[in-house]
């Protein structure tokens, strides 16, 4: 299914989610497991190599599966599930990935579409932070961007 997609400002609720990007942290205030904690994330500003974007994801679908995010086709971050759901996995993975135009799916790891986001671009130099959130039955992803420094 498309997935609500969303542009966010600094400060922003999403549902049961809500965050404030402060200095480099992202508090995510999902349920975390069922025990109904902050799910703290700081995020990488370190500087990114010329051409390169930085994406952080954070799986905030409670009751969701394990998920694949796919991007042109290749598997970009394999696994990532609810935090505390699955071993020691916080929900959380950042990768550095050339700047450019991706179209970007979420699939559970059986290959099933869970999210559908079409082409997203990624800017040289811009760090984006995601969220996937709501439920099964109506996930949504919100995304924000900070600018950071070149190497």
């Amino acid at each position: 299914q498309q997935a609500q997609l969303r542009i966010l400002d600094r400060e922003q609720d999403a549902q049961r989610l809500r965050f404030v990007r402060r200095a480099g942290a992202v508090a995510g205030l999902a349920k975390r497991a069922g025990e109904g904690v902050p799910q703290v994330i700081v995020e990488d500003y370190s500087p990114l190599a010329d051409g390169q974007a930085r994406l952080t994801v954070f799986h905030a679908i409670e009751g969701a599966p394990a998920v694949n995010i796919i991007a042109n086709g290749s598997t970009i971050i394999s696994n990532l599930a609810y935090p505390g759901t699955v071993g020691d996995n916080d929900g959380v993975y950042t990768l550095d990935v050339p700047a450019g135009a991706y179209t970007v799916t979420v699939n559970t790891t059986d290959g099933a579409v869970l999210l559908d986001l079409g082409e997203l671009t990624l800017d040289a130099g811009m760090s984006y932070f995601a969220v996937a959130s709501g439920t099964v039955e109506v996930p949504g992803v919100a995304i924000t961007s900070t600018a950071v420094p070149a190497q």
